[in-house]
């Protein structure tokens, strides 16, 4: 096998989920495509390896990379959904046909205005809803209360939908839920989504959702940086196939972490973003970065190597050693990371 060389240049890898947008990437495109277009990926995750600009292939998949970098464009709600961490996939890989044997660990910022269910509500606002809606408030565990919510008949779904709806003080939150409503009209996710915190990332906020912490994205475009996995267990809220068991398995009590607009995002986790706008700058070391072109041209010099993005173009930068860079434009750099915060 020919070795992967330590710096590729690379396009995003198309992604047409039914959610996705029309039109809502082309210009991160070389191509237009005219189905919905829901994510752009970069990196070699074997489900959607990018291209490789250099020789118009795909990026070798192996050894797979620590990280995964997507571009969302979302017009429809996607599933509520929670991911396992590392060692739930090792030990359960096999058995359960996963995607690959890494945890999912991610950090979404937006670019435009995000929707977002994320993190679970405190037990007091939990057994408030609950109350509204005429469920158990002695139960505080939010499993068991999911528990509750999927032993529900389609009638009382409708109902207990209702009661939400108008239990839910917020107009903007309202809103939203009656979104899901309008895709979702009798689904118990619906109602699982009433127990999660409710989010507006205005451009440049960001939320960083941690393995076992159930979620759901509902419209925006948005930059999302993970560790290389597309491991999923879906609650709710989808025609795809549910797996409630293991959704409730791997819950939990991992708290969503949000940032203001800044150039640098530090969640706890193996990576952190930085967002650079026409400036000129040293990237750190690191084991493994991505630095991709959002708006305008970036310049990159990695030793005696000049390399050149436009937008929608990424570097996949295996070299360990500082990388000068131009930016006119807007470029974001996902790198790994090492230094205690885990």
């Amino acid at each position: 096998m020919t070795p992967q060389p330590k710096v590729v240049k690379v396009r995003g890898f198309l992604k047409n989920y039914a959610w996705g947008r029309l039109n809502g990437l082309s210009e991160f495109m070389q191509e237009p495509s005219p189905q919905p277009q829901a994510e752009l990926w970069f990196g070699n995750h074997k489900a959607g390896p990018s291209l490789d600009l250099a020789t118009g292939l795909s990026v070798a998949i192996e050894p797979a990379a620590p990280l995964l970098v997507k571009l969302l464009a979302i017009s429809q709600p996607l599933s509520i959904q929670v991911h396992p961490d590392e060692n739930f996939a090792r030990a359960n890989y096999e058995k359960l046909k996963l995607s690959d044997k890494n945890g999912k660990d991610e950090i979404i910022v937006a670019l435009e205005t995000v929707w977002a269910f994320a993190g679970i509500k405190s037990m007091t606002e939990r057994k408030r809803i609950l109350g509204q809606l005429d469920l158990s408030t002695e139960i505080t565990d939010f499993k068991e209360q999911s528990k509750e919510i999927f032993l529900l008949n389609a009638q009382q779904v409708t109902k207990k939908i209702d009661l939400l709806i108008q239990s839910i003080e917020d107009e903007v939150e309202r809103k939203a839920f009656k979104v899901l409503v309008e895709y979702y009209p009798n689904d118990r996710g619906v109602l699982i989504a009433g127990l999660l915190q409710f989010h507006v990332l205005n451009p440049g906020e960001a939320l960083h959702v941690p393995p076992g912490c159930p979620h759901e994205y509902l419209s925006g475009i948005a930059l999302e940086v993970m560790t290389n996995s597309d491991n999923v267990f879906r609650m709710g809220l989808t025609i795809k196939p549910l797996d409630i068991e293991h959704s409730l398995q791997v819950i939990t009590e991992n708290k969503i972490e949000k940032f203001t607009k800044g150039e640098r995002y530090k969640p706890k986790a193996i990576f952190e973003i930085l967002d650079l706008t026409a400036v000129k700058s040293i990237i750190p070391a690191s084991s493994y970065r991505v630095l991709l072109c959002l708006e305008g041209e970036v310049k990159i010099q990695s030793g005696p190597a000049g390399y050149g993005l436009k937008k929608g173009e990424a570097l996949l930068i295996t070299d360990s050693t500082e990388v000068e860079v131009e930016v006119n434009g807007r470029a974001v750099v996902a790198m790994t990371t090492n230094d205690g915060r885990l």
